[in-house]
């Protein structure tokens, strides 16, 4: 058995994979490029991780933590629709900053695992809360949170693979989507 590498740990296989990620893209995470990056043998990784699939579940959770912390961190101090702005412009700036840890945690989602349910939780969590001076009902709460989201994913994404190529203000164009939003909520509250 080879003797484990000193400093190498669970914490900075997942360090290597966010650089990897944010440098490389996701699609070029594999074992290979992780050992590579650590100076290690790839056998050594199991020592820390089961393969390549839990390397891109912790990178999923990683990611999902962070766009909560931003969406948390930029909501604090403001309520209902200026909250909801707030948090849709921090969504916004996490996925055009790290569009490949973005891409991490959109790729991961099917995957059944109590971390990474926990993780994306918390996101909900954060719509929930900013909901509950509204007053909804839990099934229109969950409704509404999923067009929030869906919306601001779709923008995000289409932004990211560069798909707004005209001269129209993609800055108006947000905000037209988060004014849309904000106006279907307040059919339901």
């Amino acid at each position: 058995m080879e003797p484990k590498k000193r400093g190498l740990t669970g914490d900075a296989v997942l360090a290597a994979a966010v650089k990897i990620v944010e440098t490389r893209g996701f699609s070029q995470l594999t074992i290979q490029e992780l050992a590579s990056s650590l100076n290690v043998k790839p056998a050594s990784l199991y020592n820390h991780i089961g393969g390549i699939d839990e390397a891109k579940l912790r990178l999923a959770c990683y990611a999902l933590e962070k766009m909560e912390a931003a969406l948390r961190d930029t909501a604090v101090g403001y309520s209902r629709e200026e909250a909801l702005k707030k948090i849709a412009y921090a969504y916004r700036r996490f996925g055009s900053a790290h569009p490949e840890l973005y891409r991490a945690f959109i790729n991961c989602a099917d995957i059944e695992d109590k971390k990474m349910g926990e993780a994306k939780q918390s996101v909900v969590r954060i719509f929930h809360q900013v909901l509950e001076p509204y007053s909804l009902e839990y099934e229109t709460k969950v409704h509404f949170t999923r067009c929030f989201r869906s919306s601001l994913h779709g923008f995000v994404s289409f932004e990211n693979e560069r798909f707004f190529k005209n001269t129209v203000d993609v800055e108006a164009s947000f905000n037209m989507l988060i004014e849309s939003q904000l106006a279907l909520l307040r059919t339901y509250a």
